[in-house]
């Protein structure tokens, strides 16, 4: 049965999938990672994979959740000490497959465009 307007989910919530990401800049809203089940909860859409990790960030002032491989997680989350921060602009340089099968890893590389001690202290007093 059709739905009328009023009805149909507009799209509140963004999910950047991998193929999208790269070349964008994303600011991170918490270090959290969540799994699938927990953002189509949260997000009250069915259009979530069933698998795969989530990062929550705010993307061009939105709210958006990002598909994130292991090679993504890795860049963000372990970086010796360099974690991105909650509140931390980073840019996705590259988010790409090292083949053709669907069961072929991720290669990731990103970067900070602000300077890391500037975002420090716009964190800590709540500028941007």
């Amino acid at each position: 049965m059709p739905q009328g307007f009023d009805e149909v989910s507009t799209g509140d919530v963004e999910l950047v999938f991998p193929d999208d990401a790269a070349g964008e800049t994303y600011r991170l809203r918490e270090q959290a990672v969540y799994a699938a089940e927990e953002v189509r909860d949260e997000a009250g859409t069915d259009e979530v994979p069933k698998y795969g990790d989530w990062l929550p960030v705010e993307a061009e002032g939105r709210d958006a959740w990002l598909n994130a491989p292991s090679a993504l997680l890795s860049e963000v989350a372990d970086r010796d000490e360099k974690n991105v921060r909650p509140g931390e602009r980073f840019t996705i340089d590259r988010l790409s497959k090292t083949g053709y099968q669907e069961s072929d890893p991720y290669e990731a590389e990103i970067s900070f465009p602000d300077d890391r001690s500037q975002a420090s202290i716009n964190q800590a007093t709540g500028d941007d």
